[in-house]
């Protein structure tokens, strides 16, 4: 058996490497599109009233470890469940694709995918007695509720051609921004407002980068406006700030909470978007000089 071979096994059973090996080429990368683009300007805002509310002291002694604990674990038992779907749809749906891309070798036998299926769920039911005395019992079983929606969306999203895949992929990239912040979520309903407001906005967007990734399926074409939109910074940002804005207003109007949080959501979200997308326009293509025509061409390496 050759590295290659046993790590592809390895894979299937060890959650995070899946996503590591057939989805990023670098830890870098795997970083930012897992954690830093979907994720961390909730998790910072989060963070950053509790240690207003808190005080360093008290924040720094008893709190931080602890979040620190329910983040990790929460990310462990989202790439468990989350991977389910990857490895089915590497293993098994990309065979009736038109265009598949091969991220698993042919020769790979489909019986260990059923095992990892089945071993994953069993490491989510022990990773769930884990973090459970955290919860109530209701709040338990909606997060159980949670996971199995979320097994059972995904698929159904490599069961459909790619034009019906659209809502499928807003409520997957919904649960990939919000899924390491349930427990804040269904412990504090302001904190459960403001992550659904920014993970329905990340989610939209991602449909917009699904349309355009998959052009030739929505029988658009590759120069299509919604593909020079989708390149520009500026319409990123203004896209998302715009969004996160108008839905936290209406919702302010319609169910009056502590709007200071709220316009402190707007802007700690609108000004870490403008630094992350300005560092996404320079990180997202390469540029290589050619000697022989002069010119310069942008390889995409994200």
């Amino acid at each position: 058996m050759t590295d290659a071979v046993l790590k592809e096994k390895l894979s299937l059973f060890i959650p995070g490497y899946f996503t590591y090996r057939s989805r990023t080429p670098s830890i870098p990368i795997f970083m930012g599109v897992y954690f830093i683009y979907p994720v961390s300007i909730l998790l910072s805002f989060i963070e950053l009233l509790y240690l207003i509310d808190n005080g360093i002291n008290q924040y720094f002694s008893h709190i931080f470890l602890e979040h620190l604990f329910l983040y990790l674990l929460y990310y462990f038992c989202f790439f468990t469940i989350y991977e389910i779907g990857y490895i089915f749809n590497d293993a098994i749906s990309v065979k009736s694709e038109n265009h598949p891309k091969k991220r698993l070798s042919p020769s790979l036998n489909r019986a260990l995918v059923y095992c990892s299926t089945i071993f994953r769920i069993l490491l989510f039911v022990l990773l769930y007695f884990l973090f459970n005395s955290y919860l109530e019992p209701n709040q338990g079983y909606t997060f159980i509720l949670i996971n199995t929606f979320l097994i059972i969306v995904y698929y159904v999203h490599n069961s459909i051609p790619k034009p019906f895949r659209i809502f499928t992929i807003f409520y997957l990239r919904l649960m990939r921004s919000i899924y390491p912040l349930l427990y804040f979520m269904l412990t504090d309903t302001k904190i459960l407002t403001l992550a659904l407001i920014y993970g329905i906005v990340f989610a939209a967007y991602n449909v917009i980068t699904y349309i355009v990734i998959n052009y030739d399926s929505f029988y658009l074409k590759s120069d299509e406006m919604i593909k020079k939109l989708y390149y520009n910074p500026r319409f990123r940002t203004i896209f998302f700030v715009t969004n996160i804005a108008v839905i936290v207003i209406f919702m302010e109007i319609m169910y009056p909470q502590n709007i200071s949080k709220s316009l402190f959501f707007i802007c700690y979200a609108s000004m870490f978007f403008v630094m992350m997308s300005y560092g996404i326009s320079k990180t997202r293509y390469k540029k290589k000089y050619d000697k022989n025509t002069e010119s310069s061409t942008y390889y995409k390496f994200v």
